[in-house]
Order: C-alpha cells, then sequence, then structure tokens
C-alpha cells in the first residue's frame, strides 16, 4: 500500500486557513497590542508619578526646549504653575556665566547618548534670584525622541554653610597666626600638624613648616622626655 497521500490529500493540506482562523489570528494579535499599549501606558503613568513625587526637581528637554518640569522644578524656579517653564531653554533658567557649558554639556549627552557627571551650576529663576544647584543629567527617549533628563537639587543652604565655615576657618587661622603665644595642634601620634609663627620663633625655626611632622617628645628637654612620653600615653588612653 503507498504511504504517500492521495492528492486530494495534499491539496487540502496546502489550502490556507479558513476565514475563521485568520479571524482568530487577527484577535490574538490585536490582544497582544492592546496589552502592550496598557504596559506602556502604566509604565508612563509610573514615571510621572515617581517624577512628580520627587523632592528634586526634575526638567525633560527635547529639542533644546523643556517639554516636562514636575512640581519641585515648579517651586525651584519660582513659576506658578510647570506649564510657565514648558518652552523655555538653557538660556533661561542658567546663569549667563554658565550658559556655554550647560549648552555644550547638552549637546555632549546628545552625541554621546549616556549621563555624564554630576555639576554645580548657578541657576536663573524666573524671579531673576540665583541658586546654586546640583545637577545630573541623562540621555533618555520622549515619545521616540533623543531627550535630555535633568534632575537639580538646590544647595545653596549647604554652600552657604561651606563659605560660613571657610570664613570660620579663616579668622581662626589669623587669630592663631598673630598670637603672641606659641601654639602647636598634635597628631593622635604625636606629630605637630600646625605651628605658628610664635612656635617657629620658640623653638628656633626659621619657617612654621619646618615643625610640621616633628614628635612632640622631640621638643622636650632630654630630662623630661620619659615624664613627657608617659604623659602623652596617659592622655591617649583617657581620649
Amino acid at each position: 500500500m503507498d504511504d504517500q497521500p492521495s492528492d486530494d490529500k495534499r491539496f487540502a493540506a496546502a489550502e490556507p486557513a479558513g476565514p475563521g482562523a485568520t479571524t482568530e489570528a487577527l484577535r490574538r494579535e490585536i490582544a497582544e497590542l492592546r496589552k502592550n499599549e496598557k504596559s506602556l501606558r502604566e509604565s508612563k503613568e509610573r514615571y510621572r508619578s515617581l517624577a512628580e513625587l520627587s523632592p528634586d526637581a526634575i526638567l525633560i528637554f527635547l529639542q533644546g526646549e523643556i517639554v516636562f518640569a514636575n512640581h519641585a522644578a515648579t517651586a525651584l524656579f519660582k513659576a506658578d504653575s510647570h506649564k510657565e517653564l514648558l518652552g523655555k531653554t538653557l538660556t533661561d533658567l542658567n546663569h549667563p556665566e554658565d550658559i556655554e557649558a550647560a549648552r555644550s554639556r547638552l549637546n555632549q549627552i546628545l552625541l554621546d547618548k549616556k549621563s555624564v557627571p554630576v555639576v554645580e551650576r548657578r541657576i536663573l529663576r524666573l524671579d531673576g534670584s540665583v541658586r546654586a544647584a546640583e545637577i545630573s543629567s541623562a540621555y533618555i527617549h520622549w515619545k521616540g525622541e533623543g531627550a535630555v533628563q535633568t534632575v537639580l537639587r538646590d544647595i545653596s543652604g549647604r554652600k552657604l554653610v561651606e563659605e560660613a565655615l571657610a570664613e570660620s576657618e579663616e579668622r581662626y587661622r589669623t587669630l592663631v597666626e598673630m598670637s603672641p603665644e606659641a601654639i602647636l595642634i598634635f597628631s593622635a601620634d604625636g606629630e605637630i600638624e600646625f605651628a605658628n609663627t610664635a612656635a617657629a620663633t620658640l623653638f628656633g625655626a626659621g619657617d612654621p613648616r619646618e615643625l610640621l611632622g616633628v614628635n612632640q617628645i622631640d621638643l622636650a628637654h632630654p630630662d623630661y622626655r620619659d615624664k613627657a612620653n608617659q604623659r602623652r600615653k596617659e592622655g591617649m588612653v583617657r581620649g
């Protein structure tokens, strides 16, 4: 008996599926598309929710203009609403002296399609005031196009504290340098880390820097070095 199918069977096998099968395939494809669309929509909604809840300002630049700004950005730039920021450019929001650096950074991100290191910049708010900001930026896709997402953190308060500390340290250093009394600061190992001018004069050094690294035991009279060393050790135990 011939195992080969008859011509009628071969013809039936080669026939395309009927209208019912085609319709079912279309239904499955449409269902899959709807599922993907729903997932994409949910993903966008999650991103927007996270962005709106972020304490840091978030801006998205597309073709050089802002197309998205969260609540924190609205507050940072003193805008009445996020819509007031839409369409603004780097020129509008950066200190005049920082515009070229900001523009170069934006172009580099679009060219390399990756994030760049965090920088500190001066930003210009809509009321004309200037704030210090820590800025991080990365390449993203926005509605099918290459864009730049920028996250800004207001560090004006921190900068003021740093400047105040620096001024305080400078005033302290000036007072110490002007003191007629010898002042030395030692490390935990007993080595000199700081010496003022009076200390250099007292120990016969031409410059305070000549005393740096010298151990306090070496400054004591030979007859008192053992006692000085013992006192240093006791101080380390108490400390």
